[in-house]
């Protein structure tokens, strides 16, 4: 007869059918609670409410970085009249969101100061303010004769106009490109711009 076992090798099938036979029970108890807990996970991602975060509205004005208009280290008098353009610039986009007229005293006189005044003053009455965005301002030419001085621009300039009650937007204009030039006087030893030409209508 052939006997394809040996007895060693049969003693340790039978150790070994023991042994499943044990671990057996542990294997399905094992796979019910297994199945315990996913039924429990699914149940609690079905039935939790989503958390909803405290939505944040922001009544505040648009802000506008401001451009840097610094004197260099021993400036020249041609330095002085530059700073003055890039200075009724800033005045002006503080004005125009602010509504503060006095603001524009600071390089303005006669006529360019009257202009803008009664801008800011009809936009009050529209219950408006306006934010400019000066997206480019290159001085071209600057010519001074005593007291007295001329500055060509090209300046790139947009425009959103609000409702200064809600802040909600009214009207946005796009960018425009305009060529300018600025009428200056000294007056006490300070340049201020008296009257501005557009070389296009704004």
């Amino acid at each position: 007869m052939y006997v394809p076992y040996g007895t060693d090798v049969e003693t340790h099938i039978e150790k070994t059918s023991s042994a499943r036979s044990r671990a057996l029970p542990v294997i399905v108890i094992s796979a019910i609670l297994l199945a315990a807990l996913v039924g429990i996970s699914a149940y609690l991602l079905l039935t939790q409410k989503p958390v909803q975060l405290p939505i944040v509205q922001s009544n505040a004005k648009p802000t506008v970085a401001a451009a840097t208009c610094d004197l260099p280290a021993n400036p020249t008098e041609e330095d002085r009249v530059r700073q003055v353009v890039c200075l009724s610039n800033e005045e002006q986009i503080k004005a125009w969101r602010d509504l503060d007229v006095d603001v524009l005293k600071g390089t303005r006189t006669g006529p360019v100061l009257d202009e803008n005044i009664a801008f800011v003053e009809d936009l009050r009455k529209k219950n408006l303010y306006a934010v400019p965005v000066l997206g480019k301002l290159d001085i071209t030419d600057v010519k001074i004769e005593g007291d007295t001085a001329t500055v060509s621009t090209v300046e790139t300039w947009s425009v959103t106009f609000y409702n200064n009650q809600d802040n909600s937007v009214v009207e946005t204009r796009p960018s425009q490109t305009l060529a300018e030039t600025y009428h200056m006087v000294k007056q006490n030893g300070k340049w201020l711009v008296e009257r501005l030409d557009f070389n296009e209508n704004p």
